[in-house]
């Protein structure tokens, strides 16, 4: 996930649809630490703002590196 308006748009339209959760990965470990590395806690933020107002199960992948 890279966004609030990318997350409300799938969870809108994955709402409608016979789906039980929303997954959006909110950490990607990469091997160059100046990649792109996810959006972190305001990423869980943003999980728990859709899980809340459509209603949707969401989940995450936790890494232990």
């Amino acid at each position: 996930m890279e966004s609030l308006e990318q997350m409300e748009t799938v969870a809108q339209k994955v709402s409608a649809a016979p789906v039980q959760a929303l997954r959006g990965g909110v950490y990607k470990p990469r091997t160059s630490p100046y990649a792109f590395q996810g959006m972190g806690e305001e990423g869980l933020e943003i999980l728990a703002q859709v899980r809340s107002h459509y209603n949707i199960p969401v989940v995450n992948l936790i890494h232990n590196l």
